[in-house]
């Protein structure tokens, strides 16, 4: 069977792909992690696990509606998003970098402005913080082609949350098996052979697995890494950094995942 052949740069990024994989998270979440550790069985007692859901389908549902797709669509000469599938590795980078800048500004104004209140910002700040990271991944897809309607779709974006909130190897290699998970759903939905019933059943199961993973893990990430935040002074300067570092994680992970879909897409690489 034919399989075209990966450019240069295709090369490069798949590299780049997989050291993400790999790579442990960086000096600053196991900072936090260590940090914030003697307070984490407070924090769990404190954050109700229904709490966190409705702000995780709230922010979810918010970031598909204020995606705009039509100025991607004009920003990237295409008639339709799913052109961008087939069109060039290299130019839906260019476009995620974009994105990339455009979140990153938000991040420091936003996290500078509720810091200013502390602990009671953070009623502010987490809810925001988690739409801004959805809308982020949201449009990062668009980039590459994914427009992120479907269901299953959801749960690949999810599935991208859960991985750039890692704190640990552990937790990374966690919600890396998840995404192979809902890869292998990704991978039965193309498939035209399989029933609706079966397909809706399958979207069920996973969606419900997916949520319930990502909301306690979001749920302690978060709060620990806005712990700092509620110290009074200096909460307004470390809102804006942990927002901005928070994002950045969240762009390296979505970059990835979609790059990865993007060239098993066009059969550069096996899934």
């Amino acid at each position: 069977m034919y399989r075209p052949i990966m450019s240069e740069y295709e090369e490069t990024q798949y590299c780049l792909i997989q050291q993400w994989k790999s790579a442990e998270p960086g000096i600053i979440a196991k900072a936090l992690d260590k940090v914030t550790a003697p307070a984490s069985w407070v924090l769990e007692k404190i954050i109700p696990l229904q709490g966190i859901k409705y702000v995780l389908d709230s922010a979810n549902s918010i970031a598909k509606k204020t995606t705009d797709v039509e100025k991607l669509k004009n920003t990237a000469a295409v008639a339709e998003i799913k052109y961008l599938r087939h069109k060039g590795l290299a130019i839906s980078d260019f476009l995620a970098h974009d994105i990339e800048k455009w979140a990153l500004g938000i991040a420091a104004t936003e996290g500078a402005a509720t810091g200013w209140a502390g602990f009671t910002g953070l009623v502010i700040d987490v809810p925001a913080v988690i739409t801004l990271a959805l809308r982020t991944i949201y449009k990062i897809g668009l980039c590459y082609g994914y427009e992120g309607i479907e269901v299953w779709e959801q749960d690949f974006v999810f599935g991208i949350l859960s991985a750039a909130g890692a704190n640990t190897i552990e937790e990374k290699m966690a919600a890396l098996t998840m995404m192979n998970e809902i890869n292998i759903v990704l991978e039965e939905e193309s498939n035209r052979l399989m029933g609706e019933f079966a397909k809706k059943q399958l979207n069920r199961r996973y969606a419900v697995m997916t949520v319930e993973k990502l909301a306690k893990q979001l749920g302690m990430n978060m709060a620990r890494r806005k712990l700092m935040q509620a110290l009074p002074v200096i909460s307004s300067g470390v809102g804006a950094a942990i927002n901005v570092w928070y994002i950045n994680e969240v762009v390296a992970a979505a970059k990835c995942f979609y790059q990865e879909r993007w060239l098993i897409d066009n059969q550069k690489v096996m899934r």
